[in-house]
């Protein structure tokens, strides 16, 4: 209960929930990213565009060898 309270209340501890936030968002977009070019449907420019990911970034995960 302090933990949430602090996450909630603390102008810091609220920082610090926003930035894990958007790194498990960035995750499941990684996640999104890796299933579309595992279809080999979609151009790399439009998993960046779904995804928010950069160009750069899913060129990255294109050249990932497949687990």
């Amino acid at each position: 209960a302090e933990r949430t309270r602090y996450l909630k209340t603390n102008p810091k501890g609220v920082s610090e929930m926003c930035r894990v936030m958007e790194e498990m968002k960035k995750e499941n977009m990684i996640d999104v990213a890796i299933k579309m070019l595992r279809l080999g449907k979609n151009t790399l420019e439009d998993i960046a565009a779904v995804t928010g990911l950069s160009l750069n970034e899913v060129k990255k995960l294109s050249e990932q060898p497949a687990a």
